[in-house]
């Protein structure tokens, strides 16, 4: 009866360390990435609009 509790007090550690393993060496890489690229993101649309910007006030005064 002991033994069983041993087994799975240690299967539920176990599950406990892969959960948390899977968290730190999955998840968070790849939420710490994609946080990254967005703001890579964010940066290459504000220059795209700006750029946008530039290109109709150039076109508006060669038209003048």
């Amino acid at each position: 009866m002991q033994t069983h509790r041993i087994i799975s007090a240690l299967t539920v550690f176990l599950m406990v360390v892969l959960v948390a393993a899977g968290w730190f060496l999955v998840a968070q890489p790849q939420l710490a990435s994609a946080a990254t690229a967005n703001t890579t993101l964010a940066g290459v649309q504000s220059q795209s609009e700006a750029t946008q910007a530039t290109i109709k006030q150039l076109i508006v005064e060669r038209q003048v």
